[in-house]
């Protein structure tokens, strides 16, 4: 009979802990904004608050377009956390963070890469990798 109630009781404790843990990382995983999320708000067109001759839509599936006056430039975008970031030699890219890479030529050496800072239904604040860190600010334009 003691043997019953002890198993019954460690099932009950193992339930309880578990059940915890479940709760524990609901909750934890919920406060996380995912690379996801940010590729979900960034599709639309965007223009520069510094260069308001500049807009750049972001399409789905990685398109790009860089509208400048008559000017338009095709490209493509993808968008990564720092855990998947490409190993590229001068760019450390924190695990913490989520970034863009643009590629508006077709050939790799010219990719440019951003830490997106932010992106919300009506504003993109993206920080340039390899320019020194300066930013570029946008506002949505649809």
């Amino acid at each position: 009979m003691n043997n019953k109630k002890l198993t019954i009781g460690i099932v009950v404790v193992l339930i309880l802990v578990a059940g915890g843990w479940l709760l524990f990382r609901g909750n934890d995983s919920g406060s996380e904004v995912s690379t996801e999320d940010f590729v979900e708000n960034i599709v639309g067109a965007w223009r520069n608050v510094e260069y308001t001759g500049l807009v750049r839509e972001f399409k789905e599936r990685g398109f790009l377009t860089d509208r400048v006056g008559n000017d338009v430039i095709e490209g493509r975008w993808v968008m990564f956390d720092g855990i998947s970031a490409p190993e590229i030699i001068g760019m450390n890219f924190g695990e913490e963070g989520v970034y863009l890479k643009i590629n508006l030529t077709g050939e790799e050496k010219s990719d440019i890469y951003f830490e997106v800072n932010s992106v919300t239904a009506d504003v993109l604040e993206l920080r340039y990798f390899d320019r020194a860190g300066s930013a570029m600010n946008f506002t949505r334009e649809d």
